[in-house]
């Protein structure tokens, strides 16, 4: 209640508010979730440890899709051999014997493949992301 009323004291919100009762219980609920979201426990030896928000918040759900976007536009852009390697790989999780024998050449191949997939992958995202930021 004392976090909600200085704040509302410092922001001088309240000179604005037309229903008081319904501002001052909506501000305390506010306080009252920002103090849950950040707050603390104390470990037996009396130290605080806090405990964070690890929710995502829009902007990283958002930042996180275009990732995504990113990530599947580049796996386009690979070789069909190196494509269908990770996709064999990553998608249906086969093992490399797997992946092999699903396309019909040796193991040592598929992990070179998976290898190079992997390294194009990584540059060309880089690549990307240093051009955005």
């Amino acid at each position: 209640m004392q976090d909600a009323l200085l704040k509302l004291y410092r922001s001088n919100a309240w000179s604005a508010a037309h229903d008081e009762r319904a501002f001052l219980a909506r501000v305390v609920w506010r306080a009252a979730i920002d103090r849950f979201n950040a707050r603390t426990v104390t470990a037996d030896d009396g130290a605080e440890t806090r405990i964070l928000d690890l929710r995502a918040t829009p902007e990283h759900r958002a930042a996180a899709e275009d990732e995504r976007a990113l990530l599947h536009e580049l796996i386009d852009a690979l070789s069909e051999d190196l494509r269908q390697t990770l996709l064999l790989s990553a998608i249906e999780e086969l093992n490399s014997r797997e992946v092999g024998e699903v396309m019909g050449i040796p193991e040592g191949t598929v992990r070179t493949r998976l290898m190079r997939a992997r390294t194009e992958l990584k540059a060309a995202f880089e690549k990307r992301q240093g051009g955005r930021r």
